[in-house]
């Protein structure tokens, strides 16, 4: 064990094995694996994989949907190496080509699928060279490795000219992968689809609504009766809304997509508000459940790359949304669903220099639950809907946080463990106790993974697809495996 690297995720090597770079409560760090203290680069991180080159140059993601950033291995400025074009949200997954000059990422679209791009050091503002579909490029061996539709593909690749020949082979299933220069490869083998499963508060499982899916957002209807999800098409990255039934039976297709995400149910369970990517466009909906209505668009700006619906007020007068501004900062607003439209964000929680995400309704329509990084870690935090102070919820780390009935407050450890916060709302918001519930099985992935029912005593979680090895596989001179 490295000291000084408590809380450390997605670490990197330098380019001569000496040194590893990692993020740690939202700072990149660097550290020789010989020992010694961890040195700190720069500070409001976003924990995605980077890369370091020959010449002491590392990117990485400054934001969770942002362009690449990069700084000198030794520290100084952070200074932009990719700039978002008009259709793009994201930028990820950088890994440099050997000149160390050129790098390969991935580009992700709205309402399109995620592409691999190369771009060039000091030159932001020129856009990527498309190579084609696919994320998490690396190049080795002569070959382009990458990740499309949850497997490994290997296919030749030239370096200099940045082409693609020959037909591409699949290695194995897994969304990440790591491999050396001297024919090493490793991989965890993994799906990307999950289980929507119900437990009771002790964590029993007591139903199995959904089959093996690529879901996300899962939402209990008012009635408790229905669960609205996302859900990805893995061969077209292409994702709709559906509605199961908590009793079991046929589902129902809800949009059509190419790119529809993140389902709100109106409060008296007629309607569902969703976001939406298309032709490089974001944009909030929503339409009737009984098909009497035209989908109707609420709310479409391209000032902000990245958004969603996130909640509806108990008395159906407010959508609570979270949009991510082209500097890469989330911040919760309010849209009035009479009159204009005009947004706008509660007094207690604007006026936020780190991103803040929920914006979560209690259940009398009174206070505003959210979690941000302004401590450096993901903490809860409840604001009063108009003026006041926030409350801070959670201390030792929390996220994904949602009201249920009486105000009781949920979120997410940061072990996955599933909490209960009673709260008190006289004369001041204020929390009595914290309750552990039970420990949740989560994909890998970030996004809402569970909702609470009405009553309080359900809950519908993804639950990870344990149908895959847990080991790690290694394969040893994997290209001549490629060539027979």
């Amino acid at each position: 064990m490295l000291p000084s690297t408590e809380d450390a995720a997605t670490p990197f090597w330098s380019s001569d094995s000496r040194y590893l770079a990692f993020i740690a409560d939202r700072k990149l760090k660097t550290i020789s694996v010989s020992g010694g203290d961890a040195q700190t680069l720069t500070e409001d991180v976003y924990s995605d994989a980077g890369d370091w080159s020959d010449d002491g140059i590392i990117l990485f993601c400054k934001q969770n949907f942002g362009p690449i950033s990069q700084i000198a291995a030794s520290g100084g400025q952070v200074s932009p190496a990719t700039r978002l074009n008009q259709n793009e949200f994201a930028h990820s997954a950088p890994s440099f080509l050997p000149d160390g000059k050129h790098f390969l990422y991935a580009s992700s679209q709205l309402g399109g699928p995620t592409r691999i791009k190369v771009g060039v050091l000091g030159k932001p503002e020129q856009d990527g060279i498309v190579i084609g579909p696919g994320a998490r490029a690396v190049f080795a061996s002569r070959y382009l490795l990458f990740v499309r539709a949850g497997h490994i593909q290997a296919q030749p690749f030239n370096s200099r000219t940045f082409t693609l020949s020959g037909d591409p082979q699949t290695i194995g299933e897994a969304r990440t992968f790591s491999v050396s220069q001297n024919g090493v490869l490793a991989y965890h083998e993994s799906s990307a689809e999950s289980e929507l499963k119900l437990f009771d508060r002790s964590g029993n499982l007591i139903g199995t609504p959904g089959p093996l899916a690529v879901y996300s957002d899962p939402r209990f209807s008012p009635d408790g009766k229905s669960i609205a999800v996302t859900t990805e098409d893995p061969r077209s990255g292409t994702s709709d809304i559906w509605v199961f039934p908590v009793a079991g039976g046929q589902p129902a297709r809800i949009t059509f997509g190419p790119g529809d995400y993140w389902p709100v149910w109106s409060p008296d369970g007629k309607q569902i508000a969703y976001g939406v990517g298309e032709n490089g466009k974001l944009s909030i909906r929503r339409r009737s459940l009984d098909g009497r209505q035209p989908e109707e668009v609420l709310y479409q700006n391209d000032a902000y790359i990245n958004g969603s619906p996130i909640d509806w007020s108990p008395d159906g007068k407010y959508l609570s949304l979270d949009l991510e501004s082209r500097d890469g900062i989330f911040s919760n607003w309010i849209m009035p669903l009479t009159g204009d439209r005009k947004i706008f964000q509660p007094p207690a929680a604007s006026h936020m220099t780190v991103s803040q995400y929920d914006g979560r309704f209690s259940s009398d329509g009174r206070w505003l639950a959210y979690f941000s990084y302004e401590t450096g870690r993901p903490e809860i935090y409840v604001v009063p809907f108009g003026a006041g102070a926030k409350t801070q919820v959670s201390t030792t780390g929390g996220w994904n946080t949602l009201f249920g009935r009486n105000n009781e407050l949920f979120f997410v450890s940061m072990g996955n463990r599933l909490m209960a916060a009673h709260t008190a709302t006289q004369p001041n918001f204020r929390v009595d106790s914290i309750e552990p519930l039970f420990q949740l099985d989560l994909p890998n992935f970030t996004g809402i993974s569970y909702d609470v029912s009405p009553d309080a005593k359900q809950f519908v979680v993804q639950t990870t697809d344990h149908t895959k090895s847990t080991s790690i596989t290694l394969l040893t001179n994997w290209p001549a495996e490629l060539k027979r």
